[in-house]
């Protein structure tokens, strides 16, 4: 069996009509070619998929995944925060009272710094930049601290202190051939 037979019963499967068929099943015969299936008990990753498979893309995945040719693994939490200046994921942590201390910690350098005043009020166009960074909802102190910190960073004229973005992340999607796709692979 071959990538037709994955085709035809893609094209089975969907209760429309598939034009895309024979790019799934490429993808299918890829993991399976690859050993990312069920029975390997191996997992490939979004990003992974869709730089060597070029018929992978997101969508392709969960479709694949809605006719059950494909199984979609969650391996670890949905998302992790990430605590640039500790170097460390900090998922558990009150993510309000990291954010709050890393704008503290920026605070105290404005204080002692107008340079560092002066290119945080630049980036946030805000004559205050202190009041800019703590206002605003938790999502909106955290990209103002991500953007006065990148524009300091990015200014040679004057050094960033210790402090750091609390950035959350996304967790990875991995995929898998099923059994069925195996068996249909090897047919």
């Amino acid at each position: 069996m071959t990538a037709n037979d994955i085709e035809n019963e893609l094209t089975n499967r969907s209760s429309k009509n598939l034009r895309i068929a024979d790019d799934l099943a490429e993808i299918v015969v890829w993991l399976c070619n690859q050993g990312y299936t069920v029975p390997n008990d191996r997992t490939v990753k979004t990003a992974t998929i869709t730089k060597r498979c070029p018929e992978a893309k997101y969508q392709r995945l969960e479709r694949l995944v809605e006719l059950g040719m494909v199984n979609k693994v969650d391996k670890g939490p949905r998302s992790y925060i990430i605590h640039e200046r500790r170097d460390e994921i900090v998922n558990g942590e009150d993510l309000t009272a990291l954010i709050d201390e890393e704008i503290r910690r920026l605070c105290d350098h404005i204080d002692k710094d107008p340079n560092i005043e002066w290119v945080v009020s630049v980036e946030l166009m805000d004559p205050d930049p202190k009041s800019a960074l703590r206002s605003g909802s938790l999502w909106e102190r955290q990209e103002n601290l991500r953007r006065a910190i990148r524009a300091i960073e990015n200014e040679s004229r004057v050094s960033k202190g210790n402090y750091g973005v609390i950035k959350v992340r996304n967790s990875s999607n991995e995929y898998q051939a099923t059994h069925r796709a195996v068996v249909l692979k090897q047919k």
